[in-house]
């Protein structure tokens, strides 16, 4: 569940709530303020699924899978509401690459990062291949995502590299990211 908040003044998007579904996909989210909220799902596609490059758009009320098209739901004090939601798996893309100067404390991750202002969101499973310094990403949906590889060094010295991809409709091949220090 996500809400409006303001942060030093300025209206920003932020996670109210989080709530894992049960075994017949249902979820609940208690203790909730009266205000209004964007409700939005997330599911993991199934390996199987995965392999065959299917994943799970983001879907909020009314089920849509673009944010900006959702609507809020309001909750007054001690107002309990049901939405129902219709989760359908559809294509997705093929992310994969290298990472140079990586070491065996090198993990790669993905999260979403569109639209704008919207609070991130993973994204699927990264398969990280030690030997040969390479990542692959099955069953990636339409959107913005940030890439980030992250070295963790012994000496204290974290190494990391991000890259912005736009996932469209065809396959993405050669996205080579470079470990580096700083800040």
């Amino acid at each position: 569940l996500i809400h409006r908040s303001l942060f030093y003044g300025r209206g920003r998007l932020d996670v109210a709530s989080q709530a894992g579904a049960n075994d017949l996909g249902e979820f609940r989210a208690s203790g909730l303020p009266a205000d209004s909220y964007m409700v939005c799902v997330n599911a993991t596609a199934s390996s199987y699924q995965r392999r065959h490059r299917l994943t799970y758009p983001t879907t909020c009320f009314p089920g849509v899978t673009d944010p900006s098209a959702a609507q809020w739901v309001s909750l007054g004090p001690g107002e309990e509401r049901k939405l129902a939601f219709h989760l359908a798996p559809v294509p997705g893309v093929r992310i994969s690459g290298s990472v140079a100067n990586a070491s065996a404390r090198t993990s790669v991750s993905i999260r979403r990062t569109d639209p704008p202002g919207f609070p991130p969101i993973s994204g699927p499973p990264v398969t990280w291949d030690e030997k040969t310094s390479s990542f692959d990403i099955l069953a990636v949906s339409s959107g913005d995502y940030l890439i980030t590889a992250n070295q963790y060094g012994g000496s204290g010295q974290n190494l990391r590299a991000m890259r912005t991809i736009h996932a469209g409709t065809e396959d993405i091949r050669d996205v080579n990211l470079a470990l580096r220090g700083g800040p």
